[in-house]
């Protein structure tokens, strides 16, 4: 990001509470996802979801937030090769970040599906063994 050169000033995103709110969490996203070397197709998801985000209309801003983020974290390579894997059935003994992906999981089905946490799931990360990473 040291070389970086601003060629649209999107200025709406400064006129609007929730946009900016947006782009800083696009932005503050790259910033920790970047690593030393080159990454250009991380630096045109941002430029895609700011440019998203101040297009769209203002019933869409949530969404275009989303979306910005999503769209960058698609780029994460081994966490989502596990996700993906995982959700078509592929079992890894390499698997890492297992109560991760368990809290991922709880996370999901708590806001999208049951509307509470499930006991079970609690339970099933409590006897994970012990060497499991936090």
């Amino acid at each position: 990001m040291k070389d970086f050169e601003c060629t649209r000033l999107r200025a709406r995103l400064g006129g609007d509470v929730l946009r900016f709110a947006g782009a800083s969490a696009i932005g503050e996203l790259v910033v920790v996802h970047a690593e030393q070397e080159p990454r250009p197709e991380i630096y045109r998801a941002l430029e895609l979801g700011l440019d998203r985000l101040e297009d769209a209309p203002e019933e869409l801003v949530p969404a275009a937030c989303l979306s910005g983020l999503w769209q960058i974290v698609a780029l994460g390579p081994l966490a989502r090769a596990q996700v993906r894997d995982l959700g078509a059935g592929h079992l890894s003994a390499s698997l890492s970040h297992t109560r991760q992906h368990l809290g991922l999981v709880s996370d999901f089905v708590t806001f999208h599906i049951a509307h509470r946490p499930l006991k079970s799931l609690r339970f099933l990360a409590d006897m994970l063994p012990a060497g499991e990473e936090v």
